[in-house]
């Protein structure tokens, strides 16, 4: 009973964690994260202690230290992997490749993303496939695949449309255009422009 209780006592406080991250106090949630991870760790309880390294992951990406980001989205990923929770993993990944596109390493952005992308396929998530071929798009533009790069732009856009998500729906056609524009096609670029401010129009953020 009192495992229990001390359980429930962490996991409340990774929800503390979360919520002092979501409004950017960034390191009380990483402090309160190292706390809880350690509690984790020492019961043996694997998927929580991936948990916790998988929000720290995302904590480090929001505060640019992207190879802190890269590892442990890495070694979440293995934990996640290897208790077959694919869902979890391919967020991991999915982070790790953020981290890796940050830090111009375009193989390894490229093999995570297209990793993350199938297991999210596979579980039929449309959001989280959405998410990662944004991602793929600003690394196909980097690598000057503008064709390709323009074609995920729009069906992720077409994706956050149908879910009625305007800011991603809106950064997605702003993708679009600017693959548009580098092709030499202003027509359609500033068409995808429009779109993009259409999406905004009456949006008020919290």
């Amino acid at each position: 009973e009192q495992h229990g209780l001390q359980l429930w006592a962490d996991i409340a406080d990774r929800d503390l964690a979360r919520m002092h991250f979501s409004r950017g106090n960034y390191s009380t949630a990483l402090r309160l994260l190292e706390q809880v991870r350690a509690k984790h760790e020492q019961s043996n309880d694997t998927r929580r202690v991936a948990l916790c390294d998988r929000d720290r992951a995302e904590i480090y990406l929001q505060l640019n230290l992207f190879e802190d980001a890269a590892r442990l989205a890495e070694g979440a990923y293995k934990l996640f992997e290897g208790l077959g929770n694919k869902y979890e993993a391919a967020m991991c990944l999915t982070f790790q490749a953020i981290a890796e596109f940050k830090l111009m390493r375009d193989k390894e952005a490229e093999s995570a993303f297209l990793r993350a992308r199938e297991i999210f396929e596979k579980e039929g998530n449309e959001t989280w496939h959405a998410l990662v071929d944004v991602w793929r798009a600003q690394l196909l533009i980097r690598q000057q695949q503008f064709s390709a790069a323009q074609e995920l732009a729009k069906k992720s856009a077409e994706v956050f449309e149908k879910q009625q998500v305007p800011v991603r729906a809106a950064n997605a056609r702003v993708l679009s255009a600017q693959s548009w524009q580098e092709l030499d096609d202003n027509v359609a670029a500033l068409e995808e422009a429009e779109k993009a401010l259409g999406e905004l129009e009456g949006f008020h953020a919290p």
